[in-house]
């Protein structure tokens, strides 16, 4: 029980590498939309366009709740593999 309790921490731990890279991104995205650089709509790579300022937001909170989900689960199991 205490292999499979570890597995899972490790995979949120992965987890939460992953989804901070991506907060941070579109943190990064919004500032720069918000001081100009990034036009919305515009043309970024290949066919891939530039969001609006409204969706990098929704990117940007939606990852930080996926996030601190994550960082709970993982301290909840943390706390019970040490009993």
């Amino acid at each position: 029980m205490k292999i499979a309790k570890a597995a899972v921490r490790f995979l949120c731990t992965i987890g939460i590498l992953l989804f901070g890279v991506y907060t941070v991104l579109a943190a990064a995205v919004a500032f720069f939309i918000i001081a100009g650089v990034l036009t919305p709509g515009e043309v970024m790579f290949y066919d891939s366009r530039t969001p609006t300022l409204f969706q990098t937001i929704l990117f940007f909170a939606a990852g930080s709740i996926i996030v601190g989900s994550l960082a709970l689960a993982r301290h909840k199991l943390s706390l019970s593999i040490q009993q």
